[in-house]
């Protein structure tokens, strides 16, 4: 599935696929028709639709193509599922109560990172046991890889690095250059 994935996001990377994809799901076009609305060479329209073709989701009607669309929500649906499941999963370790879970899908994008830093404690408190997990017991990391790996999760890891710290989930020197996991 991660393979589909990839093609998936491949495909739509490129603004002009997907104009090409919106023009395509409102009516069927033939090639000088999609270049002429594009306003884009009628030589790289080929190319776009390839790409749109390779993952299923274009139809040709004589010399017109069209955006297969249940086939582009079925797909969509596939891949958001398949990135859900493996934040699911990221989320689900043996310790979480099925409230705690909740909360953290509640707060999680399907990319993984959080939407926000939640301002309440007992909301707060499971997205820091959720975030901690990047972290090895016993293995002490310097500032720097703990920025970076609390960046993945939201832009202000200040605030994720400092909450953990207070929390005593994460332990840190008193010069503050390495951290650990308690």
């Amino acid at each position: 599935m991660e393979e589909k994935m990839v093609k998936y996001f491949k495909t739509f990377v490129d603004l002009n696929r997907l104009r090409l994809a919106a023009l395509l799901s409102e009516k069927a076009c033939t090639v000088e028709e999609i270049a002429f609305r594009l306003q884009i060479k009628m030589s790289d329209v080929p190319r776009h639709l390839h790409h749109i073709e390779k993952i299923g989701l274009l139809r040709k009607e004589a010399d017109r193509y069209r955006l297969d669309v249940k086939a582009l929500e079925m797909l969509s649906k596939e891949v958001l599922a398949e990135r859900r499941e493996g934040v699911e999963a990221r989320s689900n370790d043996a310790n979480a109560s099925d409230s705690d879970r909740q909360i953290v899908r509640n707060y999680l994008r399907p990319d993984g990172r959080l939407k926000e830093i939640p301002a309440q404690e007992k909301k707060l408190l499971p997205i820091l046991r959720h975030v901690v997990q990047a972290f090895e017991p016993g293995v002490r990391y310097n500032e720097r890889h703990v920025n970076e790996t609390l960046a993945r999760y939201h832009e202000d890891y200040a605030s994720l690095r400092r909450y953990l710290v207070d929390r005593q989930m994460i332990k840190r020197e008193s010069n503050g250059t390495m951290y650990w996991r308690t």
